[in-house]
């Protein structure tokens, strides 16, 4: 899935939510990567503290083609998206907040 939401943990619960509600998805069902950036951990331990499954993916280990010129959001989502579900993406160890 790709879009775009707020940096706001309790906002982003809530949009959370409301796919979960929309696809009638429990937290077990659902598993979320995303790339390595400036964002940090944050994301990722807020996550798993709900019982989501989630992983970072470093962008250096992201396997690329020579085809895959052309880069957007949306492309990199869905890319990340087949190579999760292929089991073709290795999560970095996300470290403690302290």
């Amino acid at each position: 899935m790709y879009g775009k939401t707020t940096a706001d943990l309790k906002a982003f619960e809530a949009v959370l939510r409301r796919i979960m509600k929309k696809y009638d998805l429990a937290k077990e069902d659902m598993a979320l990567c995303y790339e390595a950036g400036p964002t940090g951990f944050v994301l990722a331990r807020r996550l798993i503290k709900l019982g989501v499954e989630c992983i970072v993916v470093a962008p250096s280990k992201i396997p690329t083609q020579s085809v895959d010129r052309v880069k957007t959001d949306r492309r990199d989502a869905r890319k990340l998206t087949r190579l999760y579900r292929a089991g073709e993406l290795e999560g970095i160890h996300i470290p403690s907040a302290n």
